[in-house]
């Protein structure tokens, strides 16, 4: 993943008062209003691809101007407080690059994209197109680039937590509590051309007092992993490990399956963690790192069926996990298809004392329910008058359509059904099963076939 810092929009000039203000470039003039047609030139002082006006001052765009200092910091905050927990990457060196970069988030590229920080590439495959500067065949030309666009400036601060902890070069930052030793660490190695990036870096950060963000960080430290969250064969594998320094007398733990849309409860586990000597050698100084770690496997639950699901991790005092907590969340997000089945009968008909049956059944959360079943049931009240194992057969048609299902290669059956003494004059239709137990009972998903109904005689 490569990073280039965007140039166009934006360059960040100090005034001065000492105060760091965005000014915009006129190569974007719907950016800036300008009290004259005044040329920009390069302002070497700031470094390559900075701006500056030549003689009069350009005055941003009033309608830019909705992100103040203290509305965006107060809006960047927390992820950036995250940030240290989840990447081992100072608060307030994330704080004052988004501020440097965006110039508080009105420049073009994050109005358009919400991109804080200039990254270059896709991000879950959505982009945007903007001018930038690149240093091609011995001189710096303008190229239309594709850079990262967001869903809001949250995910932006997040992915830029992943691009430190992505690219190697930048490990030597990591988990240092200096903001001014990662600033020099950053523009040393290579997230800057500018000569004066890591001053400026720090000048922000002591004008808005942005170590106390790291204080508040290191006060309440957690950290954590997500090893491994998938599902299949309806069954959740959930692995991972969190420690906290506010763990201490938070006896029990649990894990909660969250709505991704909503952030809801979904569903919550009480669970036994096992001892994660490598989170002991990695943070030595957080609290219950030794005994950190989990490994988990659940049956899908119906809470969570039909739903985006993320995984908090909790520490809690209480016996069921709801007062006294400390909780660490994690980004990954798996969806879970809503409970469905389909059928069709193909043919059903009596003959003699026997029903005989074509068709087909899939459903999903099937993969553990190896057993089927052919069920009669009384079509007015439900009555069942008898079942019958199913031998799957190969329907490749059915998997042609509803490849998404599980089973649907094999989804087919030929089955008799033996007519009793209960059935005459009835009207039946079947109830088409999986199932996990051998007699058919236990954990079933069920496709009744109400559109086909037949009379015994």
């Amino acid at each position: 993943m490569k990073k280039t810092k965007f140039l166009m929009s934006i360059a960040i000039a100090v005034l001065s008062t000492g105060v760091i203000a965005p000014i915009f470039n006129n190569t974007n003039p719907v950016n800036a209003d300008l009290t004259d047609d005044v040329p920009l030139v390069q302002n070497s002082s700031l470094g390559q691809g900075f701006y500056t006006p030549n003689q009069k001052v350009m005055i941003p765009n009033p309608m830019l101007r909705s992100a103040t200092p203290s509305v965006f910091f107060s809006a960047i905050k927390q992820g950036a407080i995250d940030t240290w927990k989840k990447h081992n990457f100072l608060p307030s060196v994330t704080a004052a690059q988004a501020a440097i970069e965006s110039g508080w988030g009105n420049s073009g590229l994050p109005a358009e994209s919400n991109n804080l920080f200039g990254i270059k590439g896709r991000y879950n495959g959505q982009y945007v197109v903007f001018p930038t500067r690149e240093w091609i065949n011995g001189q710096y030309v303008i190229v239309n680039a594709e850079f990262r666009k967001y869903p809001n400036w949250s995910a932006s601060v997040e992915d830029h937590g992943n691009f430190f902890t992505d690219n190697s070069r930048y490990h030597n930052l990591l988990g240092i509590k200096d903001y001014k030793q990662v600033a020099r660490l950053v523009q040393q190695d290579g997230y800057a051309t500018d000569p004066n990036y890591a001053s400026t870096i720090i000048r922000v950060i002591e004008q808005y007092g942005l170590q106390s963000w790291d204080q508040e960080a290191f006060n309440n430290t957690s950290v954590g992993s997500l090893d491994d969250f998938t599902f299949n064969d309806n069954h959740i594998h959930i692995s991972g490990w969190s420690a906290a320094n506010d763990s201490i007398g938070k006896q029990y733990s649990y894990l909660f399956a969250m709505d991704a849309d909503t952030g809801k409860e979904l569903k919550r586990w009480s669970i036994n963690r096992v001892d994660r000597p490598d989170v002991q050698h990695a943070y030595p100084n957080v609290q219950g790192s030794l005994h950190s770690g989990f490994n988990q496997t659940y049956t899908v639950p119906d809470e969570l069926k039909g739903h985006n699901v993320k995984i908090m991790v909790r520490y809690s005092s209480d016996l069921h996990g709801d007062y006294d907590t400390s909780d660490y969340y994690f980004n990954q997000v798996v969806s879970f298809p809503a409970s469905d089945s389909r059928n069709s009968i193909d043919y059903l008909n009596q003959s003699g004392n026997n029903i005989h049956a074509i068709g087909w059944s899939i459903g999903m959360y099937t993969e553990d329910k190896p057993y089927r079943y052919a069920i009669v049931l009384d079509a007015n009240t439900h009555q069942e008058y008898a079942r019958v194992k199913i031998v799957s057969i190969d329907r490749t048609d059915v998997d042609k359509y509803y490849h998404n299902f599980p089973n649907a290669t094999k989804s087919g059956f030929n089955v008799n059904i033996p007519v009793t003494d209960a059935m005459h004059g009835k009207n039946i239709f079947l109830d088409l099963r999986y199932t996990n137990d051998p007699n058919g009972n236990g954990d079933f998903v069920d496709s009744w076939a109400t559109g086909n109904v037949l009379t015994i005689r």
